[in-house]
């Protein structure tokens, strides 16, 4: 995979979608655990940032994230959920 299919893009969410289609078995627990490992990532730059002095990363928050992305695409095809939903949950109950 090149740096160009890796990186962020918010409006191609659909194209991750079809990759996390083509890629696992098992989508919604792999992408639910991947949500907690990467997340976990983007945090402790940003606590590394914020609390030990380091720079911040940009670099690697932005791969970071958009590894979240896929994993929430992944996540979303596990239940089903058409493209561009997963976007809306957090509203509706």
């Amino acid at each position: 995979m090149t740096q160009a299919d890796t990186e962020m893009n918010w409006k191609g969410c659909g194209d991750l979608r079809k990759i996390a289609e083509e890629s696992m078995e098992r989508p919604l627990l792999n992408g639910v655990l991947g949500l907690c490992g990467e997340s976990g990532e983007c945090s402790d730059l940003l606590k590394k940032h914020l609390f030990q002095g380091h720079e911040l990363n940009r670099e690697r928050m932005v791969k970071e994230l958009g590894d979240v992305a896929w994993c929430l695409a992944q996540a979303a095809h596990g239940l089903d959920c058409e493209t561009g939903r997963y976007g809306r949950l957090a509203g509706e109950d």
